[in-house]
């Protein structure tokens, strides 16, 4: 597997609209640490509570923030999705101003082609969200924001919100919303969601609750791996454990987004520390089999999020390899490991 430079697939463009740096900001915050994307030549860095994407320039340095050429008329998200079959960009932007949430379509060229204002109760936090043929999942979840407290500690885990999951149709309007009701929780992380003939199933990992003795820290409960099948002919979903096993960062083989998946990488927490982003192993879910593999990692390290790269473009689901960076807390230096999938259990073929 060799890097390929940033630039190497840089689509022709006309010169981008950037606003001045630092530029004008959207939301409560400027902390874009969320997530990193490519889309449309661009190598973006995302956030929550509404900033603009941060544009990197070759060398990963902060170029510009990014308006997509004037046509974003409001902040972004920090876990947009990508359609593999259309190549477009959507996202659930969220804000502290009212409609309080934005469904953003963002095209193959880098313009804002469609957006839909959705109105909500209160600001919430929007981490993610999942799309599926025809459907976008929006997550209303009782944690709210309470600006006074940002920047430091924004978010408030509030009883009295509720749970619920809305269904906006891709091509809708905000009075098509379905919205179905859950049991209170929260989720950061979906791992994916499809449509059968049953109805749509949702993969998520599941957080009993956060932000609620510990602004700060969101780990206070065990988070595990769970499905919702939601039926919208009538309204209602049944909510079903898949592991008990503590873990979060959930990825898929992203060639399978928004369509039925077989398998799903996680990664292992230690209960009781704490720790949301980082844990001492990797699991790889089969869901046909009903079998949890785990890879294991050394003494004293600690492995965040997985990235999964196709062995080529035709292999079957998962067949290729995971990437993740490892924290060793004896030397305070980290690694970054490749498992091949194909001996999960195993060491990894390169350090």
């Amino acid at each position: 597997m060799v890097p390929q430079p940033l630039a190497a697939h840089r689509p022709r463009r006309p010169p981008a609209r950037r606003a001045a740096r630092p530029g004008p900001r959207r939301g409560f915050s400027d902390n874009a640490n969320g997530n990193i994307i490519r889309h449309a030549g661009r190598t973006l860095v995302l956030g929550d509570g509404g900033p603009l994407p941060l544009e990197l320039d070759r060398e990963l340095n902060t170029a510009a923030r990014v308006d997509f050429d004037g046509t974003l008329p409001a902040g972004f998200a920090a876990h947009p999705q990508h359609d593999p079959l259309t190549g477009e960009l959507h996202a659930i932007a969220t804000s502290h101003e009212p409609p309080h949430a934005v469904h953003v379509v963002v095209d193959v060229h880098g313009r804002v082609r469609r957006t839909v204002p959705i109105q909500l109760k209160r600001p919430t936090l929007m981490h993610a969200f999942s799309l599926t043929e025809h459907y976008a999942l929006l997550y209303d979840l009782p944690v709210v924001l309470d600006p006074a407290a940002a920047p430091r500690a924004p978010y408030a885990w509030d009883d009295g919100h509720g749970a619920r999951l809305g269904l906006l149709p891709r091509e809708g309007g905000p009075d098509d919303i379905l919205w179905v009701e859950l049991a209170p929780c929260f989720v950061f992380h979906p791992v994916n969601a499809y449509e059968t003939d049953r109805g749509l199933v949702v993969d998520v990992v599941r957080h009993p609750r956060v932000f609620d003795n510990d602004r700060l820290r969101p780990g206070e409960t065990c988070p595990t791996l769970w499905r919702w099948t939601v039926h919208p002919a009538s309204g209602t979903v049944v909510e079903e454990q898949l592991c008990d096993r503590v873990q979060e960062a959930p990825r898929i083989d992203d060639r399978y987004r928004g369509s039925a998946h077989r398998l799903a990488f996680t990664t292992a927490l230690a209960p009781g520390t704490g720790e949301l982003l980082g844990g001492p192993s990797l699991l790889r879910h089969d869901f046909a089999a009903g079998r949890t593999e785990a890879h294991h990692l050394p003494p004293g390290r600690t492995t965040g999020e997985p990235v999964f790269v196709p062995r080529e473009p035709c292999a079957p689901e998962g067949d290729g390899w995971l990437l993740s960076f490892a924290h060793d807390r004896r030397t305070d230096r980290s690694e970054l490991r490749i498992v091949d999938t194909a001996d999960f259990t195993g060491g990894p073929v390169a350090v």
